[in-house]
């Protein structure tokens, strides 16, 4: 299979305009990723951003472009 075409979802954002945003994250989560990450006390803001699953931690992602890869038969 080959991809050859990429659709433009939206982008990853405050106010979830695109209304892409599946889950929204509690305080106790934020916490928790940002001590996983750091190893130290503090908050990560989850809702901020688009987040993704690297290597089993919730890693914030910055402003980006979303896009899905779209195949021609």
């Amino acid at each position: 299979m080959t991809y050859n075409f990429f659709e433009i979802l939206g982008m990853c954002e405050n106010e979830n305009l695109y209304a892409l945003k599946t889950r929204k994250y509690t305080s106790e989560e934020c916490k928790n990723a940002y001590f996983t990450k750091f190893n130290k006390p503090g908050t990560y803001d989850l809702n901020a951003s688009g987040v993704v699953i690297r290597k089993g931690l919730l890693e914030k992602v910055y402003q980006r472009i979303l896009i899905t890869p779209v195949v021609k038969t």
